[in-house]
């Protein structure tokens, strides 16, 4: 397998992101998208291209573990200032922001009250959860008594219908343990 010249990839990115967008690949069935990377495989612009530099069977496994991986990244992928909004929205209380590391966010409200704030997927959620855990059990002094600490989840669907009953499931559960949870 040779080197893709950058200005190469580039146009084959682009144009296999259009194509998973026209296709709904992110809310796609493992057999529609199975037929999308066959379509691109077949395309003389994304597979034809990887073609001249690899395989047939290596440009399927990069258009796969490469080009579509990278699609499903940034689909899902939100910015800090959007988690910051999402995680807000919908609140009187004025916030700062005290902390951001480690994929989590501590945000001030008034005197002793904190906003603990992770983001990650709706299948992945008890990644983001277990960052707050963590995020929260290394820090004693917010854990000390007066203090009040809002826990929520920004979880982004990518494109994913869930069932009434899943998200009705999902609230519940994570309520119960007080944690909010956010869906986008």
């Amino acid at each position: 397998m040779r080197k893709i010249p950058s200005n190469i990839r580039e146009v084959l990115f682009k144009k296999a992101f259009i194509m998973a967008d026209v296709q709904g690949y992110t809310s796609n069935n493992n057999r529609e998208n199975t037929l999308l990377m066959d379509r691109m495989l077949d395309d003389l612009e994304i597979g034809g291209k990887l073609q001249q530099f690899m395989s047939d069977v290596e440009a399927r496994v990069y258009i796969k573990d490469v080009v579509l991986h990278k699609y499903s990244t940034e689909k899902r992928h939100l910015t800090k200032d959007e988690v910051y909004n999402l995680a807000c929205k919908g609140r009187t209380e004025s916030f700062n922001e005290v902390h951001m590391g480690q994929g989590v966010y501590l945000l001030g409200i008034d005197k002793g009250k904190f906003m603990v704030v992770s983001s990650g997927t709706h299948l992945k959620w008890e990644s983001a959860l277990r960052k707050i855990l963590l995020y929260i059990g290394g820090r004693p002094k917010l854990s000390e008594e007066g203090k009040e600490l809002k826990r929520v989840l920004v979880l982004t669907t990518s494109g994913i219908n869930l069932r009434t009953g899943d998200e009705a499931l999902l609230r519940k559960s994570l309520s119960n343990i007080g944690v909010e949870v956010v869906l986008v």
